[in-house]
């Protein structure tokens, strides 16, 4: 009995770890366009219901609609690295930082430095 115990807190320690440290997708800037917000916003709702795929269609119109920010960028590298796509992950992280300006949700990103510090 006390094993059961001692291995279910174990358990529920790991789950929240891995939530602890999970990264969220980003809102796009205030300068962003209607409809770049608007596509960004639908990549959300499809990320949140574990929709990889259809949250990656909606996050590259979002980042071709705004190409001067890196938030679309950013969403579309955390989905990659969700499906386990570390080179598309890499790119698009890559790129987020480069586009971020002073948008320290992405420069202080643990994903995006670990993606990046990959050279």
């Amino acid at each position: 009995m006390k094993k059961l115990i001692v291995t279910s807190v174990a358990l529920v320690c790991l789950v929240f770890a891995q939530n602890a440290f999970a990264e969220n997708p980003m809102n796009l800037s205030e300068e962003a366009s209607g409809e770049a917000k608007g596509h960004n916003e639908t990549g959300i709702e499809e990320f949140n219901q574990d929709n990889c795929p259809n949250a990656v269609l909606s996050w590259s119109i979002a980042a071709k609609k705004d190409p001067t920010h890196g938030e679309a960028l950013y969403n579309l590298g955390l989905c990659y690295h969700k499906m386990s796509e570390t080179d598309k992950a890499t790119m698009y992280f890559k790129e987020a930082a480069k586009r971020a300006g002073d948008n320290s949700s992405i420069l202080g990103s643990s994903l995006v430095n670990s993606y990046t510090s990959q050279d």
